[in-house]
């Protein structure tokens, strides 16, 4: 994806939701300071309910469970972190890395 593409990502705390045919639900994508742009699926390890996003955790509107930025489990039911997809970043490019 080109950078250009991905203004929400260029603020501290920036997320958005990305779309990949090959994956079911979406992919959330932070920009979180000290790890730099990660990428999560958006499917909860519970029972794959879709999580929403938001600036400092993602949470899971069906049974509760919350996760932090990096997809850690925060509050349960879930006890698995979110999937969390290789990133690649270069100067005008950022790839999803979904195999």
């Amino acid at each position: 994806m080109p950078k250009e593409r991905a203004a929400a990502l260029l603020v501290p705390n920036g997320v958005m939701l990305v779309v990949a045919t090959s994956v079911p639900g979406a992919i959330i994508l932070r920009n979180v300071a000290g790890h730099g742009i990660i990428a999560l699926s958006s499917k909860c390890t519970h029972r794959g309910c879709e999580v929403r996003p938001f600036p400092h955790s993602s949470q899971c509107p069906c049974h509760g469970s919350e996760f932090d930025q990096l997809g850690e489990v925060q509050q349960g039911p879930a006890r698995s972190p979110l999937h969390r997809y290789s990133v690649i970043e270069n100067e005008d490019t950022i790839i999803i890395k979904l195999g």
